[in-house]
């Protein structure tokens, strides 16, 4: 049989790359930096969509705060303040000066 000399011009992509998603410049940053970032998204449904990536965008699109308060005096005006479900939330005469959404 005769071997043929054909050679593509280009390579077949596997699905997945050999390189993590840890290996891109983008994970480099520092979280200052990545929540900087984040913070420039829409709530829903960018930074929503953010947080899906991995365990540290999780963490770094919510912008986690220990109480609504915290959250609250952190916010800018125009902001959304998202809530978790089930958890317990105490709080005593929070005075919003801004507006928002919760």
């Amino acid at each position: 049989m005769h071997k043929s000399t054909y050679k593509p011009k280009f390579k077949k992509l596997g699905r997945h790359s050999k390189k993590s998603s840890y290996d891109s410049q983008i994970n480099r940053l520092d979280d200052g930096c990545l929540m900087l970032i984040f913070s420039f998204l829409s709530p829903i449904p960018d930074r929503y969509n953010t947080a899906l990536v991995c365990r540290r965008w999780r963490f770094l699109a919510s912008g986690v705060y220990p109480c609504i308060e915290t959250a609250v005096s952190a916010a800018r005006p125009g902001d959304t303040i998202l809530i978790a479900a089930g958890g317990i939330h105490r709080t005593s005469n929070i005075q919003i000066k801004k507006p928002l959404c919760l």
